[in-house]
């Protein structure tokens, strides 16, 4: 379902993460305003588009990491999560 003019995301799968995760799609959305994210290609198998993981710090001060794929010149929103001490330690090391 389209969100905003940049963001979509499915309904079920949204909701599934505020209940289960406590994080709101619309909310992790704003990892992609973090100057200092981080974005790397998800090459774990073949989705038949590409994905990519976003580490970054949300706009509530969360570090949060997403998967994300473009449609239709729109970013959705596949995944969110609080990120892994692992991914927190890239994040921070890339200062």
């Amino acid at each position: 379902m389209v969100k905003s003019d940049r963001f979509e995301w499915d309904d079920a799968k949204a909701a599934w993460t505020l209940r289960e995760r406590g994080l709101a799609f619309d909310d992790a959305a704003t990892v992609t305003d973090d100057a200092r994210r981080i974005e790397a290609v998800d090459k774990r198998r073949n989705y038949d588009e590409t994905r990519v993981k976003v580490i970054g710090q949300s706009q509530d001060g969360l570090m949060l990491t997403l998967i994300v794929t473009r449609r239709g010149g729109r970013i959705r929103i596949i995944s969110a999560r609080l990120a892994s001490r692992k991914e927190r330690m890239i994040y921070d090391q890339a200062r």
